[in-house]
Protein backbone atom coordinates (compact mmCIF):
# COMPACT_ATOMS: atom_id res chain seq x y z
CA UNK A 1 0.00 0.00 0.00
CA UNK A 2 1.20 3.60 -0.57
CA UNK A 3 1.74 4.55 3.25
CA UNK A 4 4.74 1.82 2.87
CA UNK A 5 6.44 4.26 0.90
CA UNK A 6 9.51 6.22 1.76
CA UNK A 7 8.05 9.57 1.04
CA UNK A 8 4.88 8.61 3.30
CA UNK A 9 7.15 7.34 6.37
CA UNK A 10 9.21 10.43 6.46
CA UNK A 11 6.30 12.12 6.35
CA UNK A 12 4.58 10.27 9.49
CA UNK A 13 8.18 10.75 10.95
CA UNK A 14 7.99 14.20 10.75
CA UNK A 15 4.26 14.79 12.59
CA UNK A 16 5.93 12.69 15.06
CA UNK A 17 8.69 14.42 15.59
CA UNK A 18 7.81 17.71 15.23
CA UNK A 19 9.10 20.82 16.58
CA UNK A 20 8.03 22.47 19.90
CA UNK A 21 7.19 26.14 17.94
CA UNK A 22 7.17 28.95 20.15
CA UNK A 23 9.75 31.87 21.47
CA UNK A 24 10.94 32.94 24.90
CA UNK A 25 13.88 35.07 25.59
CA UNK A 26 15.00 37.64 28.54
CA UNK A 27 18.05 39.42 29.40
CA UNK A 28 19.40 41.17 32.33
CA UNK A 29 19.83 44.90 31.88
CA UNK A 30 21.07 48.17 33.10
CA UNK A 31 17.65 48.46 35.35
CA UNK A 32 16.37 44.83 35.50
CA UNK A 33 15.56 41.70 33.84
CA UNK A 34 12.72 41.95 31.02
CA UNK A 35 11.20 38.89 29.27
CA UNK A 36 9.37 38.49 26.07
CA UNK A 37 7.47 35.88 24.28
CA UNK A 38 5.01 35.11 21.74
CA UNK A 39 1.22 34.12 22.15
CA UNK A 40 0.67 31.20 19.71
CA UNK A 41 -0.04 27.87 20.31
CA UNK A 42 0.34 25.96 17.29
CA UNK A 43 -1.51 22.53 16.35
CA UNK A 44 0.89 20.22 15.22
CA UNK A 45 -1.33 17.96 13.20
CA UNK A 46 -2.68 21.33 11.29
CA UNK A 47 -5.28 22.99 13.25
CA UNK A 48 -6.14 26.15 13.81
CA UNK A 49 -3.74 27.98 16.39
CA UNK A 50 -4.61 29.08 19.76
CA UNK A 51 -3.42 32.11 21.44
CA UNK A 52 -2.34 32.82 24.82
CA UNK A 53 0.25 33.29 27.38
CA UNK A 54 3.69 31.73 27.82
CA UNK A 55 5.14 33.29 31.04
CA UNK A 56 3.63 33.65 34.61
CA UNK A 57 3.78 35.22 37.69
CA UNK A 58 2.12 32.47 39.89
CA UNK A 59 4.79 32.50 43.17
CA UNK A 60 5.30 36.25 44.47
CA UNK A 61 8.68 37.52 43.03
CA UNK A 62 9.12 34.69 40.79
CA UNK A 63 8.02 34.66 36.85
CA UNK A 64 8.68 31.68 34.47
CA UNK A 65 8.23 31.54 30.74
CA UNK A 66 8.17 27.97 28.65
CA UNK A 67 9.21 26.60 25.62
CA UNK A 68 7.58 22.65 25.26
CA UNK A 69 3.96 21.11 25.40
CA UNK A 70 1.36 23.45 27.10
CA UNK A 71 -0.32 20.35 29.22
CA UNK A 72 3.32 19.15 30.51
CA UNK A 73 4.07 22.80 31.98
CA UNK A 74 0.32 23.32 33.42
CA UNK A 75 0.89 19.96 35.14
CA UNK A 76 4.20 20.87 36.01
CA UNK A 77 2.61 24.64 37.36
CA UNK A 78 -0.35 22.50 39.39
CA UNK A 79 2.09 20.53 41.07
CA UNK A 80 4.67 23.16 41.78
CA UNK A 81 2.08 25.31 43.39
CA UNK A 82 0.56 22.62 45.51
CA UNK A 83 4.04 21.40 46.86
CA UNK A 84 5.08 25.46 47.69
CA UNK A 85 1.82 25.72 49.70
CA UNK A 86 1.71 22.01 51.31
CA UNK A 87 5.11 22.44 52.89
CA UNK A 88 4.24 24.09 56.58
CA UNK A 89 7.42 23.83 58.35
CA UNK A 90 9.94 26.26 58.01
CA UNK A 91 12.71 24.01 57.65
CA UNK A 92 11.04 22.38 54.30
CA UNK A 93 9.39 25.35 52.40
CA UNK A 94 10.51 27.11 49.42
CA UNK A 95 12.88 29.91 49.66
CA UNK A 96 14.79 32.12 47.36
CA UNK A 97 18.13 30.37 48.17
CA UNK A 98 16.71 27.12 47.63
CA UNK A 99 13.76 27.45 45.11
CA UNK A 100 15.92 26.73 41.88
CA UNK A 101 17.37 23.34 42.47
CA UNK A 102 13.79 22.57 43.66
CA UNK A 103 12.07 23.74 40.68
CA UNK A 104 14.82 22.09 38.33
CA UNK A 105 14.20 18.49 40.19
CA UNK A 106 11.16 18.88 39.43
CA UNK A 107 11.14 19.35 35.88
CA UNK A 108 13.53 16.60 35.61
CA UNK A 109 11.07 14.52 37.13
CA UNK A 110 8.29 15.45 35.05
CA UNK A 111 10.18 15.27 31.77
CA UNK A 112 11.37 11.35 32.97
CA UNK A 113 7.83 10.60 33.01
CA UNK A 114 7.46 10.68 28.93
CA UNK A 115 9.07 8.96 26.69
CA UNK A 116 9.07 11.05 23.79
CA UNK A 117 11.54 14.23 23.86
CA UNK A 118 8.91 15.81 21.94
CA UNK A 119 6.45 16.24 25.07
CA UNK A 120 9.83 18.02 26.91
CA UNK A 121 9.72 21.71 28.53
CA UNK A 122 12.41 24.12 29.63
CA UNK A 123 12.23 27.32 31.01
CA UNK A 124 13.45 30.43 31.72
CA UNK A 125 12.86 31.44 35.19
CA UNK A 126 13.82 34.88 37.11
CA UNK A 127 13.69 35.27 41.09
CA UNK A 128 13.18 39.01 42.11
CA UNK A 129 14.48 39.51 45.39
CA UNK A 130 14.81 43.54 45.33
CA UNK A 131 18.36 44.86 43.60
CA UNK A 132 19.33 41.15 43.85
CA UNK A 133 17.40 39.77 40.65
CA UNK A 134 18.60 36.84 39.37
CA UNK A 135 17.80 34.93 35.67
CA UNK A 136 18.09 31.47 35.02
CA UNK A 137 18.23 28.82 32.22
CA UNK A 138 16.31 24.99 33.31
CA UNK A 139 16.93 22.37 30.50
CA UNK A 140 14.86 19.54 29.53
CA UNK A 141 17.00 17.50 32.29
CA UNK A 142 17.29 19.75 35.21
CA UNK A 143 20.21 21.33 34.59
CA UNK A 144 20.48 25.18 35.38
CA UNK A 145 22.53 27.98 35.03
CA UNK A 146 22.37 31.70 35.46
CA UNK A 147 22.13 33.75 32.36
CA UNK A 148 22.77 37.42 31.25
CA UNK A 149 20.84 36.33 27.52
CA UNK A 150 18.78 33.51 26.85
CA UNK A 151 15.74 32.45 24.09
CA UNK A 152 14.41 29.37 23.90
CA UNK A 153 11.90 27.15 21.20
CA UNK A 154 11.83 27.39 17.49
CA UNK A 155 12.36 31.26 17.34
CA UNK A 156 15.80 31.07 19.42
CA UNK A 157 17.79 31.40 16.25
CA UNK A 158 15.85 34.04 15.05
CA UNK A 159 15.86 36.25 18.15
CA UNK A 160 19.61 35.77 18.68
CA UNK A 161 20.53 36.94 15.20
CA UNK A 162 18.26 40.75 16.43
CA UNK A 163 19.14 40.40 20.62
CA UNK A 164 22.30 38.58 21.43
CA UNK A 165 24.79 40.67 20.12
CA UNK A 166 23.25 43.78 22.14
CA UNK A 167 24.49 45.35 25.41
CA UNK A 168 22.44 44.02 27.58
CA UNK A 169 23.74 45.03 30.70
CA UNK A 170 23.86 48.97 29.17
CA UNK A 171 21.19 48.91 27.76
CA UNK A 172 16.81 49.29 29.37
CA UNK A 173 14.94 47.05 29.34
CA UNK A 174 12.57 48.80 27.48
CA UNK A 175 15.33 48.91 24.81
CA UNK A 176 15.69 45.39 24.95
CA UNK A 177 12.14 44.51 24.55
CA UNK A 178 11.48 47.15 21.37
CA UNK A 179 14.01 45.14 19.78
CA UNK A 180 12.64 41.46 21.03
CA UNK A 181 9.05 42.47 19.91
CA UNK A 182 10.55 43.12 16.28
CA UNK A 183 12.29 40.23 16.40
CA UNK A 184 8.45 38.14 16.97
CA UNK A 185 6.70 40.27 14.62
CA UNK A 186 9.01 39.45 11.91
CA UNK A 187 8.96 35.97 12.53
CA UNK A 188 5.18 36.31 12.12
CA UNK A 189 5.18 38.27 8.67
CA UNK A 190 7.71 36.51 7.52
CA UNK A 191 8.33 32.82 8.64
CA UNK A 192 4.85 31.13 9.43
CA UNK A 193 6.73 28.11 9.16
CA UNK A 194 8.47 28.62 12.77
CA UNK A 195 5.11 28.85 14.19
CA UNK A 196 6.16 32.14 15.93
CA UNK A 197 3.41 34.86 16.42
CA UNK A 198 1.05 36.50 17.73
CA UNK A 199 -2.81 37.13 17.09
CA UNK A 200 -4.37 39.99 15.21
CA UNK A 201 -4.40 43.47 17.30
CA UNK A 202 -2.69 41.98 20.17
CA UNK A 203 1.15 41.57 20.90
CA UNK A 204 3.81 39.83 22.28
CA UNK A 205 3.67 39.04 26.01
CA UNK A 206 6.40 41.51 28.00
CA UNK A 207 7.25 41.31 31.90
CA UNK A 208 9.80 43.97 33.55
CA UNK A 209 11.35 43.09 36.86
CA UNK A 210 12.83 46.63 37.46
CA UNK A 211 15.66 46.47 40.54
CA UNK A 212 14.03 49.17 42.32
CA UNK A 213 10.38 47.91 42.33
CA UNK A 214 8.81 45.14 44.40
CA UNK A 215 7.02 43.24 42.10
CA UNK A 216 7.20 42.75 38.31
CA UNK A 217 4.95 45.35 35.43
CA UNK A 218 3.48 44.76 32.32
CA UNK A 219 4.36 47.48 29.51
CA UNK A 220 2.00 50.71 29.52
CA UNK A 221 -0.22 51.61 26.12
CA UNK A 222 2.41 53.85 25.10
CA UNK A 223 4.91 51.70 25.86
CA UNK A 224 3.21 48.90 23.73
CA UNK A 225 2.71 52.19 20.61
CA UNK A 226 6.53 52.57 20.54
CA UNK A 227 7.34 49.35 20.22
CA UNK A 228 4.76 48.93 16.98
CA UNK A 229 6.42 51.95 15.21
CA UNK A 230 9.61 50.42 16.10
CA UNK A 231 8.86 47.18 15.13
CA UNK A 232 6.47 48.45 12.00
CA UNK A 233 9.96 51.13 10.72
CA UNK A 234 12.47 48.22 11.40
CA UNK A 235 9.80 45.95 9.41
CA UNK A 236 9.40 48.41 6.17
CA UNK A 237 13.09 48.63 6.70
CA UNK A 238 13.95 44.93 6.55
CA UNK A 239 11.57 45.57 3.04
CA UNK A 240 13.24 48.38 1.28
CA UNK A 241 16.83 46.18 1.74
CA UNK A 242 15.68 42.91 0.63
CA UNK A 243 13.81 44.15 -2.60
CA UNK A 244 17.50 46.40 -3.58
CA UNK A 245 19.08 43.53 -2.96
CA UNK A 246 16.51 41.57 -5.42
CA UNK A 247 16.77 44.09 -7.73
CA UNK A 248 20.88 44.29 -7.41
CA UNK A 249 20.51 40.58 -8.74
CA UNK A 250 17.96 41.29 -11.42
CA UNK A 251 20.48 43.38 -13.08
Amino acid sequence: MACNTIENKAIYYCLSKAPLLTVILGAKCSDGIVMVADRKFTDLLGGTPTFGTKIFGDLEHVIIGYSGRERMFDAFRKYTLGDVFLRASPEDCYTFDNIIPRISQSIKRFNKLVCEPDFFFEILITVHRGTNLQFYYISFNGDYKQVNYKSIGSGKETTNIVCEKLSHNQITMKQFAKDAYFAIKYMNQHHPELGVGVEEGNHPIIRFMDYNKELDTSPSEEDIKEFEDYSNNALNETKRTFDKLIDSLRL
